[in-house]
């Protein structure tokens, strides 16, 4: 399945909407999307007129004048790894290497993995190998920043350099944070104490045991004007001249934690503060500047660039702004306007469209003919630095409303409203949590001072505990069928309101409730039984009601511990857990949706949705959201899809495959000559292997894998733009 560009022209198309989930079409790529933002920039590179941004989710190249982009990520490209931490140019190759210590090579030849030999032994303790940063020095080598040291790649082989091969070093040449050049090439290597190789091959610790410059974490290090910049572990901004430290004075500097360190074209320092803006160095003093960048000082800032024209790119989260061009400009980086994978809510109003929150307060919506759109107009104008939305529902004429900690606010259309105690005193509240409407258009909220709040056209009236006697607090409601609101409290409560506004009160008593053990979430599935999800019960949480009795539905998979979320079908239900998702069906039958099983991606699932065609909706919460329909997708531009309809040869064999397997494909797109990339994926989509085969002639070409190293199961086979293709080893 081919995702590229799919910013530009997409087109959805969804075949036999209807269908119910297919266990079996869960390994199937064609019957997956992902939208997912690029979360947070780590690094980048100016190459040309391009910026090349490494981000936690993959990469993207931004062409600084037109601001088009091209985003690379482990499901539409060779990168195996979306975790981007370093990027560094060595004549026309570009390095990319990711926290997980995968390591490629980018250049007119294509994409090429290369290989790093490490083995348990290497490592300094019982831990996983990772990549901070790289440098390259002047002879062209690449100097990895590990957990473990250094690792210097030459081109041929790899040295790996710590205080346990290299007995110049002592133990605090472990984690290497960051990694600077100057202009003798001398490296300097930011572990706990700051060291330099000089030009004898020996090092130098310039830390000299003295604890204000001592580093723990991401320490900050830049060169340029004959001053080497670093930053400790206490925030402290120091200077080295090649002999002498400088500090700055503690006076000068800003509060809050200090983001990082770049230089201008002209050697000038500049200091980002998460929070508190961007200051630059005048004399001994720090100024601030580029307010306008940083919305005077408000905005945190993730990374900043001067480019080769000395103007200023900065970015926070995936969102970035620049005074390229003469112009302020900014723009979220990737395919989707989300700033990052933070959703909370996934909910559909009355003519299928789906609204989410981004990032607590951003609203976007998505339709299957129109993609991905952000809720216009914005929010009113207010301090929304502290804002959050906890509840989101539509009322019978399909208008918007929110709960949020600065009001209930509502939305028809066209402009929006807040109802809160100090635009109107009639409100009884200054903010509000959950929400539901009933039948009736009623709206029900949860607020402070333990009670709750339901607003009736243009009546306020509010429950508390001397009208229902819930303990602490009210923190989860449902309504049923007959328009009746159930509410559980933080004490393992449960109530019915009637809509007479009687109550009763439901038994949960023999359930065994622990401590600070609470019903989450109330549902009500198509035969009007009632189920409840617990928390803090050691993942066995899940409970139905049958008669005047509670039934445990316990599973028997290993690392379940649900999450408190919950979706159903005609196949049954579905509960969110933090490595799978738990599928109940109408026998009540256990089957599970895992990572390792299907190409759902994350593994720590939280809102579920069955929209208006039964595609579900899988809110990761690191990962972003899953769409995964039983019948499957085509996204593809409209030049792609012109281009998959002359396909008509598409095949590997034989199936099962035991030491090589044959792919054939004719395409009008393969031209004579042209090198194709062709990926070797396992079952989670992960890229073992990508080969650059020449076609057989044009639009023909024919290409025997060797897979005879890889363990039996099931793998797929892309091919440039071509849907994938399943294969079967078995030896």
């Amino acid at each position: 399945m081919k995702l590229k560009n799919m910013k530009l022209y997409l087109t959805l198309i969804v075949i036999a909407l209807s269908a119910p989930l297919v266990f079996g079409q869960l390994m199937d790529p064609d019957n997956w999307q992902y939208f997912q933002s690029v979360q947070k920039v780590n690094t980048v590179l100016e190459d040309g007129n391009e910026l090349w941004y490494g981000t936690e989710k993959g990469l993207v190249v931004v062409n600084k004048e037109t601001y088009e982009q091209t985003w690379h990520h482990k499901h539409n490209s060779p990168i195996p790894s979306d975790d981007i931490k370093a990027i560094v140019k060595i004549g026309d190759t570009k390095w990319i290497g990711t926290y997980d210590l995968i390591l490629m090579q980018v250049n007119e030849e294509g994409w090429e993995n290369i290989p790093v030999p490490i083995s348990e032994d290497d490592l300094l303790s019982n831990q996983t190998p990772l990549l901070y940063c790289m440098k390259a020095d002047d002879e062209g080598n690449l100097w990895l920043g590990t957990n473990f040291g250094v690792l210097k790649y030459d081109g041929t082989s790899f040295e790996i350099i710590n205080y346990t091969t290299n007995s110049e070093l002592d133990n605090t040449f472990q984690d290497v944070w960051a990694i600077e050049k100057d202009e003798n090439n001398h490296l300097y290597f930011s572990s706990f104490e700051l060291y330099r190789l000089e030009a004898d091959g020996t090092y130098t610790n310039l830390s000299d045991g003295d604890f204000n410059l001592f580093a723990y974490g991401e320490a900050r290090l830049c060169y340029g004007n004959d001053k080497l910049w670093y930053s400790t572990f206490g925030h402290n901004i120091a200077s080295y001249d090649g002999e002498n430290w400088t500090w700055l004075s503690q006076d000068s500097v800003p509060g809050g934690i200090l983001g990082g360190i770049e230089l201008d074209k002209n050697g000038q320092p500049y200091f980002y503060y998460q929070n508190n803006g961007i200051y630059k160095l005048q004399g001994e003093t720090l100024v601030p500047t580029a307010e306008e960048l940083t919305q005077n000082g408000h905005q945190n800032i993730d990374h900043l660039h001067f480019d080769q024209d000395n103007a200023l790119w900065v970015t926070h989260k995936a969102s970035f702004r620049s005074n390229a061009n003469g112009t302020l400009t900014s723009g979220i980086l990737g395919d989707y306007p989300f700033v990052n994978n933070g959703f909370n809510f996934i909910q559909e109003d009355r003519n299928g469209k789906i609204y989410v929150i981004n990032d607590y307060k951003h609203i976007k919506t998505f339709t299957y003919e129109e993609g991905w759109q952000t809720l216009t107009p914005d929010l009113p104008e207010m301090d929304m630095a502290y804002m959050s939305v906890s509840g989101l529902a539509f009322d019978s004429q399909n208008e918007l409303w929110i709960s949020s900690s600065i009001g209930l606010i509502h939305y028809d259309g066209q402009q929006w409203e807040i109802m809160n105690e100090e635009i109107n005193p009639d409100v009884p509240f200054a903010g509000c949590y959950k929400l539901i409407i009933d039948s009736n258009d009623r709206k029900w909220m949860i607020i402070p001072g333990s009670a709750i709040a339901r607003l009736d056209g243009d009546t306020w009236t509010v429950f508390d505990q001397y009208d229902i006697p819930w303990q602490d607090y009210a923190y989860f409601m449902k309504l049923d069928s007959q328009n009746n609101l159930w509410l559980s409290d933080t004490e393992g409560n449960l109530f019915r309101i009637n809509t007479d506004d009687t109550f009763d009160q439901i038994e949960t008593g023999s359930i065994q409730f622990d401590e600070y053990m609470r019903i989450s979430n109330i549902h009500f599935d198509k035969n009007g039984t009632l189920w409840i999800i617990t928390s803090y019960n050691e993942g066995r949480q899940v409970f139905k009601r049958s008669g005047d009795s509670w039934i445990e539905i316990v599973d028997d998979y290993e690392y379940s511990y649900y999450t408190g979320y919950l979706a159903e079908d005609d196949n049954g239900l579905y509960f969110s857990a933090n490595s799978a998702i738990v599928h109940l069906d109408e026998e009540e039958n256990i089957n599970y949706i895992t990572p390792e099983n299907s190409l759902m991606q994350g593994s720590y699932v939280g809102w579920l949705h069955f929209d208006n065609q039964n595609n579900l909706w899988i809110n990761n919460y690191i990962s972003g959201l899953s769409l995964y329909s039983p019948t499957g997708f085509t996204v593809t531009s409209s030049e792609e899809i012109f281009e998959e309809e002359c396909a008509v040869k598409w095949q590997a064999y034989p199936v099962p495959a035991t030491e090589v397997v044959t792919i054939e494909a004719v395409h009008t797109s393969f031209n004579d000559k042209r090198s194709i990339s062709v990926n070797l994926m396992d079952a989670t989509g992960k890229v073992l292997k990508t080969y650059s085969v020449s076609t057989n002639g044009r639009n023909h070409l024919t290409f025997d894998m060797e897979v005879a190293e890889y363990p039996n199961g099931f793998y797929f086979i892309s091919i440039d733009g071509l849907p994938a293709k399943g294969i079967v080893i078995s030896k």
